[in-house]
């Protein structure tokens, strides 16, 4: 039986070791080939006027208010390490995305040691193998947004906080506060830490440090916040009335309970989120070591920031879900460690249900995993079509296009996003609209995709009939992009008319 069970665990570990090599195989290349998110243009973007001039602005959305001029509200930690990664490495797509994947690679190390330091290297090396094949933690190390930055700082938080309680002293607690304020810097919901934080601590009856953990994490998120000092009209345009984001932060006396009934569809979203919520809740259900291993203060804190991040004002998606996935990991990697032997027949068949679902768990992490690297190749693609594009435009013109452009062309062009255009033809998407807005623009060129043809309700060849102030250049029907090029005489033609019968009536 000894002889059994050693090469059992050999084999285990073998199989744990293969998993390992493959993830540092395949992450590279699916980090390479992520589609480019309109959310890295426009906070890449920002890092780098803020890298430049020293003032942070969007070009992008330069044609639409309150954002056509300084913003005064962005996400500090993301854009400062930003502008810092480009003064280090050059602008470009890679080295910001450079960030979230160091990040990742730091809460990987954090969890391994945490979960070493208090139950063991095996439950280290458990925690983060079960962490690498979470698709929504890998998914958010390879795109340049702030989720893996406050989930870091949140859960860097959540253990100086845990050493505040166990210990009884003060400095862990400041540490704590400081982390979360971090957390709050790459972005809002990050505060739910200090929330958190603070409320298990006078749960635990540590009333000093919880008081000092949230005064040093609202002075450290202080920054954020700081445009209400500057120009208090804009930044509160900017904050919650901009035309992007309203629609998502209405807030009304129900909201919070209705927020809270609908958090199993964040949970339970899709895939990448799926296997680890149901790993965790089938351990509560059925584990009794687990729920028993991780303390009273891990219980309090996680419920704490599991009702506060389902109440807040965002939307359930998966990406605001990735903060409670380290501490979902603790649970299953101590169930995993901790379960035994046992004469029960329900135990053992139990036993057998929890490790299939885990076999899933990883089964599915693996196969997302590769496709990601070796057949979903977005990027290389879009960024060599911006390249196409860019060959057969004049520098210094104004383009209206697709986000991306701004990789690497952001010194070479004035380039407007569609999202402008859209807003201000909401309703009245049209080619005569789209032309004759993009004309008053002085929009040299239009770079038109398959989306903006469906926003049209034409296909490429009936684009081409309709329109008349601007004129087909580069047709990319294979890469879905389309290249249309102002007609100087007719916009001047047009022009003169206008001055014309501006004269008449004068």
């Amino acid at each position: 039986m000894l002889v059994i069970a050693s090469r059992r665990r050999k084999l285990l570990y073998s199989l744990a070791g293969l998993l390992v090599l493959y993830f540092l195989i395949a992450f590279p290349l699916a980090f390479r080939n992520r589609a480019i998110h309109i959310d890295e243009a426009w906070i890449g973007e920002q890092a780098y006027t803020f890298q430049k001039d020293g003032t942070v602005t969007n070009n992008l959305f330069a044609d639409y208010p309150p954002l056509d001029g300084a913003i005064v509200i962005y996400h500090k930690l993301p854009v400062w390490l930003g502008g810092l990664f480009i003064e280090l490495f050059g602008w470009g797509l890679y080295p910001l995305r450079a960030i979230s994947a160091l990040a990742g690679l730091s809460l990987l190390l954090v969890l391994y040691f945490a979960l070493s330091h208090s139950y063991g290297r095996r439950v280290g090396f458990i925690g983060v193998l079960l962490l690498l094949w979470v698709p929504q933690f890998w998914e958010a190390m390879r795109i340049f947004r702030p989720e893996i930055l406050l989930t870091l700082f949140g859960f860097v938080s959540y253990l100086f906080a845990r050493l505040a309680a166990e210990k009884n002293r003060l400095f862990p607690a400041a540490l704590a506060g400081i982390a979360a304020g971090f957390a709050g810097l790459a972005h809002p919901l990050g505060m739910i830490f200090a929330a958190a934080g603070f409320l298990a601590l006078l749960l635990q009856r540590k009333i000093t440090s919880a008081l000092l953990l949230a005064i040093l994490a609202l002075f450290t998120f202080a920054p954020y916040i700081s445009g209400i000092v500057t120009d208090r009209e804009l930044f509160l345009r900017q904050l919650a009335d901009n035309g992007i984001m309203t629609s998502k932060l209405q807030f009304h006396w129900w909201t919070p309970f209705l927020n809270l009934l609908n958090e199993h569809k964040r949970i339970f979203r899709n895939g990448d989120v799926i296997g680890i919520s149901l790993l965790f809740l089938l351990a509560v259900a059925i584990f009794r070591p687990m729920r028993n291993l991780p303390g009273r203060f891990y219980w309090q804190y996680l419920l704490i920031a599991f009702l506060l991040l389902a109440i807040a004002p965002f939307p359930k998606i998966t990406r605001y879900y990735l903060p409670l996935i380290p501490f979902l990991v603790i649970g299953v990697s101590l169930t995993v460690a901790s379960i035994r032997g046992d004469d029960a027949a329900i135990a053992g068949l139990w036993r057998k249900v929890y490790f299939s679902c885990l076999a899933l768990f990883i089964a599915y992490g693996f196969f997302a995993l590769g496709k990601a690297a070796s057949v979903d190749r977005h990027a290389p693609r879009e960024l060599e079509s911006s390249r196409i594009l860019a060959e057969k435009m004049t520098p210094g013109a104004v383009v209206i296009g697709r986000f991306d452009l701004v990789f690497d062309y952001i010194d070479d062009y004035r380039i407007y996003c569609w999202w402008g255009t859209e807003q201000r033809l909401a309703g009245n998407f049209h080619p005569e609209t789209v032309e004759h807005y993009a004309d008053s623009m002085g929009a040299q060129y239009l770079v038109i995709t398959k989306y903006n043809l469906e926003q049209m309700n034409l296909n490429s060849q009936a684009l081409r009939e309709r329109f008349r102030r601007y004129r087909p250049v580069l047709l990319l029907p294979e890469r879905e992009r389309y290249l249309y090029e102002r007609n100087v005489a007719l916009s001047s033609e047009d022009g003169a008319e206008r001055q014309s019968e501006q004269g008449n009536n004068d």
